[in-house]
């Protein structure tokens, strides 16, 4: 019974983050922020995405704290700061890139955290194998 409780809180986590992803994706899609943040979107949007892709990378947040901490990173790269600097309408002013270097930007993160997620499912999975866990 615990575990049928276990999916079930593992579903509504994931679709609150999935929610509240495309809710700052929308935000970001309708308020852009400058010339060059067209794809901000894209940060939010892949979170929700990954949550679906990799579920059980996300779920691996209780291990340890080093998940705890690589977890609230992400919380703050591709949700908080998105919904943030579109709510302020503003960038960090003392940087200065270019419109081209903020759309590289976008699409490197969401490569990151694909990357990251891709390589925290395979490898804890072959680690729980390993130890018996």
């Amino acid at each position: 019974m615990d575990k049928f409780r276990m999916t079930g809180l593992s579903f509504i986590k994931t679709n609150i983050i999935a929610i509240a992803s495309f809710i700052i994706a929308l935000l970001c899609i309708l308020y852009p922020v400058c010339d060059g943040l067209e794809f901000l979107f894209l940060l939010p949007l892949s979170f929700g995405l990954s949550t679906f892709i990799f579920p059980s990378a996300h779920s691996y947040w209780k291990s340890n704290i080093g998940f705890i901490l690589i977890f609230a990173s992400m919380w703050v790269k591709y949700l908080i700061t998105p919904a943030l600097m579109t709510i302020s309408h503003s960038t960090v002013d003392t940087l200065n890139p270019s419109p081209a270097a903020f759309r590289l930007s976008s699409f490197v993160a969401v490569f990151e955290l694909f990357v990251t997620l891709f390589i925290i499912q395979h490898l804890w999975q072959r680690h729980l194998k390993k130890t018996g866990i």
